[in-house]
């Protein structure tokens, strides 16, 4: 009784829990198989408004936010900021299929930030997301 105790009490590891926002299904449910193949924990959401509500619910116990930078009712980078005010040491990394340039023209951000090109395979994602060590 005292292990299965000490299992669900186990503390999340914030670096392996990534908070996923993409409008798109089908790239949600890729890119969630691809991290987790990858050994992160993954929590899901459907546009920038929700990934801010998820963020601030859950902000101790998330480590990366991956963004897909079109969405509606709140863009990648306006939700990156949003988040990085509530924990500035967060890692943001931002997908789209527009050049990086293109990106940084359209929507400046001051603070570091890691860019996932689309289309992505599991290679680059891997890149960015290496597997755990474990």
């Amino acid at each position: 009784m005292k292990n299965l105790q000490q299992a669900c009490t186990k503390p999340v590891d914030r670096k392996r829990t990534v908070l996923l926002a993409d409008d798109e299904t089908g790239i949600r449910a890729l890119l969630t198989v691809m991290l987790q193949k990858n050994g992160f924990r993954v929590l899901v959401a459907r546009d920038g408004e929700e990934a801010v509500d998820i963020f601030k619910a859950n902000p101790r116990e998330i480590g990366t936010v991956l963004l897909d930078v079109q969405m509606p009712r709140r863009t990648g980078p306006d939700a990156a900021k949003i988040i990085r005010g509530i924990q500035p040491d967060v890692r943001i990394v931002l997908s789209s299929g527009m050049l990086k340039s293109e990106l940084m023209r359209q929507f400046p951000m001051e603070a570091p930030w890691t860019f996932l090109e689309k289309p992505f395979s599991y290679t680059s994602v891997s890149s960015v997301f290496p597997q755990s060590a474990q």
